[in-house]
């Protein structure tokens, strides 16, 4: 893997983890909903026979992971930040004199074929 191909992976696993603070927090409150809307019960393979009691514990884990995935997604988008900024250069193409990196960042490749050469506009 290059360094750009590490930096995409990164984007997309901080994207992901980004989501995670929230998703908690609304599956916490759809079992608190569930609660209110529905007859709960347990099943036989715990031994917790309280829903409520389990909703709860259940919650609380779910806050409980708040904190660290905020934390991962902070150290994952500061991995990405970095590596956004590095680019490859054959090694033996650079002893030769060329510069050209061996392989481009996303954003400098050209696009597809077929696509009328429109590339999205990009603010500077």
């Amino acid at each position: 893997m290059t360094p750009a191909d590490i930096d995409v992976v990164l984007a997309q696993l901080a994207g992901a983890v980004a989501a995670l603070p929230q998703a908690a927090t609304q599956l916490g409150d759809m079992l608190e909903q569930a609660h209110e809307d529905l007859h709960l019960t347990m099943d036989g393979m715990t031994d917790a026979d309280d829903p409520v009691i389990a909703i709860d514990t259940a919650r609380l884990h779910l806050d409980a992971a708040r904190a660290p995935a905020m934390e991962l997604y902070r150290h994952l988008d500061a991995a990405h930040n970095q590596s956004a900024h590095i680019s490859a250069t054959d090694p033996l193409e650079q002893d030769a004199g060329e510069v050209t990196p061996r392989v481009l960042r996303p954003e400098h490749r050209q696009p597809p074929p077929g696509d009328g050469g429109h590339r999205p506009c990009i603010s500077r």
